[in-house]
């Protein structure tokens, strides 16, 4: 197991020790979470320069260390490109060595609101879908320098990831939980859409299962299915850690095309089409990946 630190620990307490790799500069920093809701500049009033200006003192501490780790911090509703964070998000994002998102489409009503208020989110498609999590990946990238870019993780509920609000139990009204079935889905839809790491948000106030709904092992088949899915991960890294290519096969199947080297020969080339922006050598034929919500990538 390894660590992202965050800031109850400091840097004399945490030493050498191999398994913290990260220090974790903020959570929601775009919205004014974690202390980022301060008028730092003295012009009377609290804005989103106010918030990227304490996100860059944090950033610039953490990278004082000097001890190798990366610098990560996870983000909120300034991926959506409505009101926070409008003009600052991509300086935000272009400080980090490693950006997430946590944007729970499945289960929250009120993530649904502000995703469906999105200008970039398509008018009139389903937000409670597996493709909302891969569509969280593609905006993740836009705010990132295009010369420089860096890993993208997305946050995925395992449950009902503490949604509290005016509904009965103090839940947030018309919150539901996530099935294994749409868990996974979610996990492949972010991985086809270049998310290079996923976080399990185990959180739950659903009062079905326990508050940590992943390691307390009361959610019937979650276990399981992390088990397996995280196994398929492994299994297919070395396809899933290679180039990706543009490729559009005119049927709104979401795909992820990835060159195989499979002799001495590198693919350079799609079997059926030459991907953009890349000649076409005589090689192995590539290997296109499709998705299905039941059972995950398989070859086409």
């Amino acid at each position: 197991m390894f660590v992202l630190a965050q800031g109850e620990w400091s840097a004399t307490e945490i030493g050498d020790d191999p398994r913290v790799v990260s220090w974790f500069a903020s959570d929601e920093c775009d919205m004014g979470y974690s202390g980022c809701d301060q008028d730092v500049n003295g012009d009377g009033r609290q804005d989103e320069w106010d918030g990227l200006l304490i996100q860059q003192g944090y950033a610039s501490t953490l990278r004082s260390r000097e001890d190798g780790r990366f610098v990560s911090a996870n983000f909120g509703n300034g991926v959506l490109e409505s009101f926070w964070s409008s003009h600052t998000m991509d300086d935000h994002v272009q400080l980090m060595d490693v950006s997430s998102v946590d944007k729970y489409a499945y289960t929250s009503p009120g993530v649904q609101f502000e995703i469906n208020r999105s200008p970039a989110w398509p008018a009139g498609a389903d937000i409670q879908t597996s493709a909302a999590y891969g569509w969280l990946a593609e905006q993740m990238r836009k705010f990132q320098d295009p010369l420089r870019y860096r890993p993208v993780w997305i946050t995925i509920e395992t449950r009902m990831p503490y949604l509290f609000g005016g509904g009965p139990g103090g839940i947030e009204e018309g919150a539901t939980s996530i099935t294994p079935d749409r868990l996974e889905g979610a996990i492949w839809a972010s991985i086809i859409h270049e998310a290079r790491g996923i976080t399990l948000f185990q959180h739950n106030n659903d009062g079905v299962c326990d508050t940590y709904s992943l390691t307390d092992s009361t959610c019937p088949g979650l276990q399981e299915r992390v088990r397996a899915v995280t196994a398929k991960i492994r299994l297919l890294a070395p396809v899933i850690n290679t180039q990706s290519y543009q490729y559009d096969f005119d049927n709104q199947t979401d795909r992820r095309t990835k060159a195989m080297r499979t002799s001495s020969r590198r693919s350079a080339c799609s079997s059926r089409r030459a991907p953009r922006r890349s000649p076409c050598r005589p090689a192995s034929p590539a290997r296109s990946w499709r998705w299905s919500a039941k059972t995950g990538p398989s070859p086409s």
